[in-house]
């Protein structure tokens, strides 16, 4: 009888019923083909890490600043996010006037997250009057970037070193067939 693996990716909006639901009747579907199953794997929801820099209107109160934050927090604990890093700049003068103010509050944060957490942050800070500018990192994608390139330059930097070996070598040998 051939191996076959299968891999399947459910939607993280599932419950663990649901989930354990379609789980089962696909075992069982697989049982009335005869199929055998020699290995399962649950990774589960897959998270990763995030930073956020949030610019929010310098006109806001504490209470209404702490507020808005806190709404931020609520939407990301419901999404299954733990904030890793808290980096409060607080006022700051802007470079250039954003929807006519030109004083802003800073924020960051890192945090580690299922993607599926990213599009409902993102929709709040796009619709809230609050939010100035903000701007959504994922470090994994930015530290594999970064490690493409470390090692795209080492190359270069090989490739270059070995370009002035062989220029060297060619005047030497180039000198000593002059030379004889």
């Amino acid at each position: 009888m051939p191996l076959y693996e299968i891999g399947i990716i459910l939607n993280a909006q599932l419950d663990d019923q649901e989930r354990e639901g379609f789980l089962g009747e696909l075992k069982e579907l697989l049982a009335k083909e005869g199929a055998t199953i020699a290995k399962e794997d649950v990774w589960g929801k897959r998270t990763l890490a995030y930073e956020i820099g949030i610019i929010l209107n310098a006109q806001l109160d504490d209470q209404e600043r702490e507020g808005f934050l806190g709404e931020l927090k609520e939407l990301l604990a419901k999404e299954g996010a733990t904030i890793a890093k808290e980096d409060v700049w607080g006022k700051r003068t802007l470079a250039y006037e954003i929807k006519h103010t030109r004083e802003g509050y800073y924020v960051f944060w890192q945090y580690q997250a299922p993607g599926t957490a990213v599009r409902p942050l993102e929709t709040k800070l796009k619709l809230s009057d609050q939010v100035l500018r903000f701007l959504h990192l994922n470090l994994d994608r930015e530290t594999q970037r970064a490690k493409k390139m470390a090692r795209v330059r080492a190359e270069q930097k090989a490739a270059k070193k070995a370009h002035k070996a062989s220029k060297a070598e060619a005047a030497a040998a180039a000198a000593a067939a002059a030379g004889e």
